[in-house]
């Protein structure tokens, strides 16, 4: 269970559906998750090969965490490659982690990891 004064974002989530006749995404309806919280890290990867502005990438990934002790939702695995909308910056969910209770096995909180 996560202390609930640390619950400070908002989310919204998409389920991916398909893509239309031009090839655009399409996405399911809002889900709106709150509260939570979303730790961002960055990830700065250059080649020991190359020079100094050369093969250099950067990667934006971060966890959503949700508790559904304040949160009632059930996030399956449906939703990877769908969309998390967290601050207007869109990411792409990779990974769903649920973490259970030891003994009875209900969901006490759920990991999202985007990139």
């Amino acid at each position: 269970m996560i202390d609930k004064r640390m619950l400070v974002d908002e989310a919204i989530i998409k389920k991916r559906i398909g893509m239309d006749e031009w090839g655009a995404e399409l996405f399911s309806e809002d889900l709106y998750i709150r509260p939570c919280r979303f730790d961002q890290s960055t990830n700065h990867v250059q080649s020991q090969k190359s020079g100094a502005s050369k093969n250099r990438t950067v990667n934006y990934a971060g966890v959503l965490y949700i508790d559904t002790d304040y949160c009632n939702v059930e996030i399956d695995r449906s939703y990877i490659d769908g969309q998390l909308i967290v601050d207007n910056q869109a990411y792409i969910i990779s990974r769903i982690i649920p973490n259970r209770h030891p003994m009875n096995k209900r969901i006490l909180t759920y990991e999202i990891e985007v990139i």
